[in-house]
């Protein structure tokens, strides 16, 4: 059976609209169509990989055996039970959303007003970048102590080495360059209102605890073109796009609880 379906097969997944809906093979009687092998590629192979003959009739025989087991679950009776209609409807309802915010995402097309727009607000000014290190810590009293220390002249890589809870302690609370926006906001606005070379004289709590900063250097860069941010800027306006799609659908909706 697999030879011979190797041989009308998978000439090509990506086939056209029409070709897709050909049926390939039975299955007691269940019609087996390209699309679905498509279908099931997606799930299967790796973006870029090419489905040489073995995988196609990996494919094949996976999917023959996804439906010879639907079916032993129908003449059981399985199908009918009210969890699984709710997990078939629950799978189909989430299959179609997805596809439908897929296709206003392939539909979106910003316009030059918008990415202008958005690159005005986003990069148009130079960007400022910070040096600096920071140490990590859960309680606030123990930062209050290593202010002290650090007060009588105690070296702050050192501090962080000894005490820092984060990631970069072994490095001497090194956080490299980076902009304000990659980083909390109570840690980006304590960075704004330092001095190169000094610390925070006050600790500073954010969700991951409470930090020392130290604040090495700053450099202001030039703003990025528009042609090397578009992509994001594209992006940005697309999940926006998709937010409004849904408020949309939301404000026409007519949602409400059953009556008992």
């Amino acid at each position: 059976m697999h030879k011979i379906l190797s041989a009308c097969l998978l000439i090509g997944l990506a086939a056209s609209a029409t070709a897709a809906e050909q049926t390939l093979f039975n299955v007691n009687g269940a019609p087996v169509t390209r699309a679905m092998l498509q279908h099931m590629a997606k799930d299967m192979i790796k973006p870029g990989v090419e489905p040489n003959e073995q995988i196609q009739q990996i494919l094949i025989s996976e999917l023959a055996n996804r439906i010879l087991l639907s079916q032993a679950a129908v003449t059981d009776g399985l199908d009918q039970r009210p969890e699984h209609r709710a997990g078939l409807e629950v799978e189909r309802i989430s299959y179609l959303a997805n596809a439908v915010l897929q296709e206003q995402m392939r539909k979106f097309k910003p316009s030059d007003a918008d990415l202008q727009a958005l690159y005005k607000e986003k990069h148009s000014q130079p960007r400022q970048e910070f040096k600096a290190r920071h140490i990590l810590l859960k309680e606030k009293e123990q930062a209050q102590k290593l202010i002290k220390e650090l007060d009588a002249g105690a070296d702050f890589a050192e501090l962080a080495k000894q005490h820092s809870t984060g990631p970069t302690g072994a490095k001497g609370g090194d956080l490299g360059w980076f902009s304000a926006e990659t980083m909390v906001k109570p840690f980006a606005d304590a960075l704004g209102g330092m001095d190169k070379g000094s610390y925070s004289k006050q600790p500073v709590q954010t969700p991951f605890g409470w930090h020392l900063i130290l604040l090495e250097d700053s450099r202001e860069l030039p703003a990025k073109p528009l042609d090397q941010v578009k992509d994001e800027l594209t992006n940005q306006l697309r999940q926006q796009a998709l937010k409004d799609y849904m408020l949309q659908l939301r404000a026409k909706a007519v949602i409400e609880q059953a009556k008992p």
